[in-house]
C-alpha cells in the first residue's frame, strides 16, 4: 500500500511542473544603465532607465539599421526598483535590471543627505548585481545618459563595459561596485572612490597626461564623455573629487585592490625641459607599520614600485651610465614621495578621510570589535603622522637600438 501511496506521489509531481512563469527573451526590456537625479519632491527620486535593443547589432537582426539601440525614458518614483512597473505604463515590455551594468547618479543627488537611503535599495533586490559600477557625474544623470555615444560601439552595454574597463586597468578611475560602496560605508571607517565621469567641457586645463578631472581634457571628435578621475563620498555622501592621477596614487596605497598598468611621465634630472616616460610595475603591495598606540598615531607605508623606461626624449644616457641611471632613481622617487605627501595632507585636511582601506589594517591592534569602535577610526586619521617612501627599482629600458658594451657600464 505504501509503494502505491508512493508512486502516485511521484506521479502527481509531474502536473506540478509547466511553464507558466517563463518570459520570453522578445518580452524583456533590458536595462543597461540607471540614472538617479534629484526630485523636487521630498522622498522621490527622478528615475532615468536606459534599454538597449538586443536586435540592434545582433546576427540575427544585422540587417536591420532603422531601429534605434536603445530608448531612454525619465519619470520621477519613490525608488528605482518600484520604478520598474511604474515604467510599464509606458514601456511595452518586462522590465529586468539583471543586466544592468552601471547607476548614474548626478553631482546634486550625491551631495544630499538621504542619497545613501536610495541607492542602499540595491541590497534588497536580488535583480540587481552587486557588480553594478557607480558613476558621479557632474551634469544631470539623464543628461548624461542621453548624451553618451560612441562611434565605435552602437549598444550601449559594450560601451560602458569597454570604457570602464580600461579606465580600471589604467588606473584613471577606481573600480566602483555596490558591494564596495555598501561593505565601506556600512565599516565607517573609510572613504569610499567612485568614478567620474562627464558629458560636460569645462575650461580647458594644460597638465601632464592623468593631472584631470573628467571634463577638463581638451578633444576634437570621438565620444563626448570623459571617464577619468573619482568621486570622494563619506558615510555614503559626495565630499569632494580626486583628479586622474590623485586617483592612481589612491589606488597605489590600497592593498585591496590591483592595478595592472600604469603608464606615466617623471621629470629628466638632468633636461628638465622633458619628460621620461615609465610604465608603472606593481609586484608587490604596500607593507603597513601601524603604531597606533602612540600619541599622535603613526603611520609608515612602503610602496615597491617596478618600473619599465620607454622613452627618453632628452636622448640622455640612462640605460648604460650607471651614475646617471641611480640619479634617475633617486629623482622619480622623490617625485612620488612628494606626491604622496601632497595626497595624504589633501585626506587629512579637505576630506578627512582616507579612501585606502587602511581601517581593515589598523583592526589588527585592537583585541575586540568595541576597542575597535571606541578609537574611532574617523577621529584618530586626521591627527595621525604618516610616512610614505616609495622604493623604486628599474627593471629594464625596453627596446635600445645600441646594445650596452662592458666599456659603459664601467663608466
Amino acid at each position: 500500500m505504501k509503494v502505491c501511496h508512493l508512486t502516485l506521489c511521484v506521479l502527481l509531481m509531474w502536473t506540478l511542473t509547466g511553464c507558466w512563469d517563463q518570459i520570453e527573451l522578445e518580452e524583456q526590456a533590458y536595462v543597461v544603465g540607471i540614472g538617479l537625479d534629484k526630485s523636487e519632491k521630498q522622498g522621490t527620486v527622478k528615475v532615468t532607465l536606459q534599454i538597449a535593443n538586443p536586435e540592434v547589432g545582433s546576427a540575427a537582426k544585422g540587417s536591420q539599421t532603422t531601429e534605434a539601440p536603445q530608448e531612454i525614458v525619465t519619470f520621477t518614483s519613490t525608488d528605482f526598483i518600484s520604478a520598474r512597473h511604474t515604467a510599464n505604463a509606458f514601456v511595452t515590455r518586462s522590465i529586468t535590471f539583471q543586466l544592468v551594468s552601471v547607476i548614474v547618479v548626478s553631482e546634486e543627488l550625491a551631495r544630499e543627505e538621504d542619497f545613501y537611503q536610495f541607492l542602499f535599495a540595491t541590497a534588497k533586490d536580488k535583480s540587481i548585481r552587486r557588480d553594478v559600477n557607480l558613476i558621479v557625474t557632474s551634469e544631470k544623470a539623464e543628461d548624461f545618459i542621453r548624451s553618451v555615444q560612441s562611434t565605435l560601439e552602437t549598444r550601449p552595454h559594450k560601451f560602458y563595459q569597454f570604457m570602464m574597463d580600461r579606465g580600471i586597468v589604467t588606473g584613471l578611475i577606481p573600480k566602483a561596485t555596490i558591494h564596495r560602496f555598501l561593505f565601506t560605508t556600512e565599516g565607517d571607517a573609510d572613504l569610499f572612490l567612485s568614478m567620474h565621469a562627464t558629458t560636460k567641457t569645462a575650461d580647458g586645463k594644460q597638465g601632464y597626461e592623468d593631472e584631470y578631472l573628467a571634463g577638463q581634457i581638451e578633444q576634437k571628435g570621438g565620444s563626448p564623455s570623459q571617464f577619468i578621475g573619482s568621486g570622494v563620498f563619506k558615510e555614503g555622501k559626495l565630499i569632494g573629487y580626486l583628479n586622474g592621477e590623485e586617483t592612481r596614487l589612491s589606488l597605489l596605497l590600497d592593498p585591496t585592490v590591483k592595478i595592472k598598468e600604469i603608464i606615466a611621465t617623471f621629470k629628466d634630472p638632468l633636461s628638465e625641459q622633458y619628460r621620461i616616460t615609465v610604465r608603472i610595475i606593481l609586484s608587490e603591495k604596500p607593507t603597513l607599520d601601524m603604531q597606533l598606540k602612540k600619541e599622535p598615531a603613526q603611520i609608515h607605508a612602503e610602496i615597491p614600485i617596478g618600473i619599465e623606461i620607454l622613452n627618453i626624449p632628452s636622448m640622455v644616457d640612462y640605460a648604460c651610465n650607471m651614475k646617471n641611471q641611480t640619479l634617475l632613481k633617486a629623482s622619480i622617487e622623490d617625485e612620488l614621495n612628494q606626491k604622496f605627501a601632497a595626497l595624504i595632507r589633501k585626506t587629512q585636511t579637505t576630506l578627512k578621510g582616507e579612501p585606502f582601506h587602511w581601517s581593515l589594517h589598523a583592526r589588527k591592534a585592537y583585541l575586540t570589535q568595541a576597542a575597535y569602535q571606541k578609537a574611532d577610526w574617523f577621529k584618530m586619521y586626521p591627527n595621525m603622522q604618516i610616512d610614505i617612501q616609495t622604493k623604486v627599482s628599474i627593471n629594464r629600458f625596453g627596446k635600445q637600438i645600441k646594445l650596452p658594451s662592458q666599456d659603459h657600464i664601467k663608466d
